[in-house]
Order: structure tokens, then C-alpha cells, then sequence
């Protein structure tokens, strides 16, 4: 990862628990995102877009 980076994750992990159920949001992002750069996420319903944001 680029330390000049604007937003920069690496290995990010969200785990949701719901009752007795474990729902893996995230697993293993890494992302780097330059200042003034542009990016879109785009996944499947579910994918964990809105988690990420």
C-alpha cells in the first residue's frame, strides 16, 4: 500500500452478529484510493458495498 494514499485498508474485515448467526460482510479488502481519484463500487446485493462505505 502506498503510504501517500488517500484511503487506504488493507485486510479489512466486518463481521455482523445476528441471534447465533456470523455474517461476514467484508473479508480480506484491500483498497487504495488516491486523492482526487474517482472510484464506483459495484457488487451484487449483498456484496457488502454499503458495509464498506
Amino acid at each position: 500500500m502506498n503510504t501517500d494514499s488517500f484511503i487506504s485498508c488493507h485486510n479489512l474485515v466486518k463481521i455482523y452478529k445476528i441471534a447465533n448467526l456470523e455474517v461476514v460482510a467484508l473479508q480480506g479488502l484491500d483498497l487504495e484510493v488516491q486523492k482526487g481519484e474517482m472510484m464506483a463500487l459495484v457488487g451484487a446485493s449483498g456484496s457488502g458495498k454499503s458495509t464498506l462505505l
